[in-house]
Formats: C-alpha cells, structure tokens, sequence
C-alpha cells in the first residue's frame, strides 16, 4: 500500500486504511497517519477474503485549504486448489 500527500499538508491531513473492522495503516485501532510531502509504502501481507470491504477515511483539519491524498492498494489474488 501507498500512501501519498501532497505538500502544503502539513500534518492537517490524516488517514486511516483497514478491511471489515481490522486497521491496516496505522494497526492500532482509531489511530490515523498525517504527513506533508511523503510517498511511504507499506509492504504488508494481510489476508482477505473477495467479499470483505476495503476502506479509507481520510480528515482533512485544515480549515483554509482543500487537500488531494492518494492512497493505493495492490492486491495479489491466491487460487485456491480444493
């Protein structure tokens, strides 16, 4: 996973990414990322199923200006032999 924020961010802009109830970026429950001008990649290996829900909430707290954050999530298909 890729995160991206632009700058002018300034920390104002946090994010969170998970699946179903589980955070992914950042682990810890209800806790959220916030950078300025920084493209991290979170190698990660995380089992999920094709019906589970991928989310993102992202807060912008900058009350002056609008923010564009990207975010982006490989996911790597394993068939299954029954």
């Amino acid at each position: 996973m890729t995160i991206h924020w632009p700058e002018g961010c300034d920390g104002l802009v946090d994010i969170a990414v998970g699946h179903n109830g589980t955070f992914l970026c950042p682990n810890e429950p209800e806790t959220f990322l916030a950078l300025n001008n920084a493209t991290p990649t979170f190698p990660m290996e995380e089992p999920v199923v094709w019906d589970e829900r991928l989310w993102g909430i992202m807060r912008n707290t900058d009350g002056a200006n609008p923010h564009k954050v990207s975010v982006i999530i490989i996911i790597v298909g394993v068939e299954e032999w029954a």
